[in-house]
């Protein structure tokens, strides 16, 4: 704060004028309220006034904490902010992506994962390189292509030979640091990005050799001890293709927003703790692939909405507490290879259209591996399944 002393008589005035954040050449509280306003727009405000959320450790995080350089700045108030369209887009959208992975940091416990937690000082990354250079150095949860959705998608991209290192890609960004530093947010491990082209009239300062933009289009780990719910503020992610959070400790029910990803290729949360229902929003991601909730404690019973994912190929839901019939739906997918149902509680007898679509039919149809809890005496009647489980 400067002070300046004005004598006037035998009076001093002390007239304080508040200090200028440096990040956006806005007072701490002008870049406060306006981030606040931002945010707003994708979380409630209760939860964002609940100190102990991870929405409002972000926040503080962004505010007090953050140290990009150059900085992603909120729309000005002065220039209409957000809602009336005073503001840059791709800077907007940035932010919002470094908002909602700071909030996913933190409910997943991130200081307590495995690998890629932020550093324990990490209020100026340029200041504590040691910190961050030996967290880093044990950051080696970077994206893979396991799935076979992943890895089509990644042959698709033509390598950069000019790229700096091994991790860029012409089309792709893979990170392979630490969390909750002043790299940009597609630096951190586990996260893939796509490169965007900007348009000309686009001033953003977070562009990529002026010419773009890396946005956010996978999110993956495996083992690292992700515990907590999960952020319903993911669905923002508009360019998300795979979100893959597999054998961790995630719990609580599958947000129903998840169903606005539309881009989404890959959902896999195998091996966890969820519970709840599949959201019938889920039924809306028509560029689904892969659908992968094994073991979880999952109930409910399947929607025939199901049918709308004409593009899934591997559907993967044993080892829950599912109950019902097997959809009918379910036999006219047509690029369905597995469907995996076993060791749940559905009952009743496997719908003819999924048999009919068995590669043990005649002429064969797609699915190659059928299960289900067709054993003797089982709650499933299934002449065509290619494993039916076993009684416990």
């Amino acid at each position: 704060v400067e002070v300046d002393e004005l004598n006037i008589g035998e009076s001093t005035t002390i007239v304080e004028e508040e200090s200028t954040n440096d990040k956006c050449n806005m007072s701490q509280s002008e870049y406060e309220t306006a981030l606040r306003q931002l945010i707003l727009t994708i979380t409630p405000q209760d939860i964002l006034d609940t100190n102990t959320s991870p929405q409002s450790k972000a926040f503080h995080w962004l505010v007090h904490d953050d140290a990009i350089s150059p900085p992603l700045c909120p729309p000005s108030l002065d220039d209409g902010g957000y809602e009336d369209g005073g503001h840059d887009s791709t800077t907007v959208m940035l932010l919002l992506e470094r908002y909602v992975m700071t909030a996913f940091y933190y409910s997943t416990n991130g200081d307590n994962w495995m690998e890629c937690s932020a550093p324990t000082n990490n209020i100026d990354n340029n200041n504590n390189t040691t910190s961050n250079n030996t967290t880093n150095n044990k950051c080696t949860r970077t994206i893979t292509a396991q799935s076979s959705e992943v890895l089509s998608f990644v042959i698709e991209q033509a390598f950069d030979d000019t790229a700096a290192n091994q991790t860029q890609y012409y089309g792709r960004k893979i990170g392979t640091e630490s969390w909750l530093t002043a790299s940009p947010t597609c630096d951190w491990g586990g996260l893939g990005c796509s490169y965007i082209t900007a348009s000309k009239d686009d001033d953003s300062n977070n562009k990529s050799n002026n010419h773009g933009y890396y946005t956010i289009d996978q999110i993956e780990f495996e083992e690292n001890n992700l515990n907590g719910a999960l952020l319903p503020e993911l669905s923002t992610l508009t360019s998300l293709k795979f979100l893959i959070l597999e054998k961790g400790h995630l719990s609580g029910t599958i947000p129903p927003s998840y169903g606005l990803l539309s881009n989404l290729r890959v959902l896999d949360m195998d091996y966890n703790q969820l519970t709840g229902s599949i959201p019938n929003e889920l039924y809306d991601l028509v560029e689904l692939r892969e659908l992968d909730l094994n073991d979880n404690r999952l109930k409910g019973t399947i929607g025939a909405e199901i049918g709308q994912l004409s593009e899934l190929t591997y559907l993967q839901i044993d080892h829950n507490e599912f109950e019902g019939g097997i959809p009918i739906e379910v036999g006219g997918l047509s690029e369905l290879t597995w469907a995996i149902f076993h060791s749940n509680n559905f009952t009743g007898e496997m719908p003819s259209s999924v048999c009919e679509n068995s590669h043990r039919a005649s002429p064969p149809g797609t699915i190659a591996l059928l299960a289900a809890d067709c054993f003797e005496g089982g709650p499933v009647v299934c002449s065509c399944c290619d494993y039916c489980g076993e009684a416990v």
